[in-house]
């Protein structure tokens, strides 16, 4: 089992907080549905999110990153959401 932990420059209770979220739970169900992913966590810290996920083995946590593009959806609506300018997905896209 591999477990990925990332962190997001993002401050919980703040507007961008609020938006990141709500794109958290728009997506949490797709990131469940990718083949390996056996749980998915979001976390608030003081001035950090982290997001946890379980997977089943490294080549499928490999290829759930792979299906991450920086023209997906998910980072299109991040960096939009986001004040500091960089994807809230915590992604170099």
């Amino acid at each position: 089992m591999i477990v990925r932990i990332v962190q997001l420059p993002i401050t919980p209770g703040s507007e961008d907080g609020e938006k990141f979220e709500a794109l958290f739970e728009d997506y949490k169900a797709a990131i469940l549905g990718s083949a390996g992913c056996q749980r998915v966590q979001l976390l608030a810290a003081q001035e950090h999110y982290f997001t946890y996920s379980w997977w089943g083995s490294e080549s499928d946590l490999n290829a759930y990153r792979k299906s991450l593009t920086p023209l997906s959806p998910a980072c299109r609506a991040c960096r939009r959401t986001a004040a500091c300018g960089r994807p809230v997905c915590g992604r170099r896209c």
